[in-house]
Parts: structure tokens; sequence; C-alpha cells
């Protein structure tokens, strides 16, 4: 049954993931906030193995381990490519948060 719930979860989030590449984002009934935007516009700057990671680990919720796992890659690598995105978004998002 774990393994199940697991292989569940990997595939929602792989699912997750192509949509975003495919679609920018999930389409939302809702008007988009400028918050949303924001944010969409800040992952769109970030190359893409920052971005899925990102989305991985953030938006969906996996730990870095799964989010290793799911792109096939080391943890370590997760880590750094973590890191390197907050690096990046970070004075993209206070800026924006600061004409608010």
């Amino acid at each position: 049954m774990a393994l199940r719930l697991l292989s569940n979860r990997r595939r929602k989030a792989r699912n997750g993931v192509k949509a975003l590449m495919r679609l920018g984002h999930p389409a939302s009934p809702s008007v988009p906030t400028d918050d949303s935007m924001d944010i969409q516009r800040a992952l769109a700057i970030l190359p893409l193995a920052q971005r899925q990671v990102v989305v991985l680990h953030y938006l969906i919720g996996l730990g870095v381990a799964e989010t290793a796992a799911e792109l096939g890659v080391a943890q370590g690598t997760v880590k750094s490519r973590l890191s390197r995105a907050r690096v990046t978004l970070s004075p993209l998002l206070r800026e924006e948060a600061h004409h608010a």
C-alpha cells in the first residue's frame, strides 16, 4: 500500500511538472492575483533545471530525496539547484514585495 501511495504521489508530481512546463502554470477559474503573476514571472527567469526543483520542492511539496528520485539526480544536485534558485529569486521577489 505504501509503495502504491508513493507511486501515485510521484505520478502526480511528474504530471504537474509536465503541465507546468507545457502551460506555464495551472489553469485557474479565478483571475490570477498579482502575487501569482509575480511568482510566475520570477520562475520563468530560472533555468529549467532550477525551475523543476523549485516546483517539485516548494510548490508540490516533495522532499529533497523525493525530488532527486523524481528527476534522477543526486540529492546534492537538488540542494545546489535550490540554493542557486533562491539566490536568483530572492532579490526579485523581495523587490516586487516592496512595490505592493
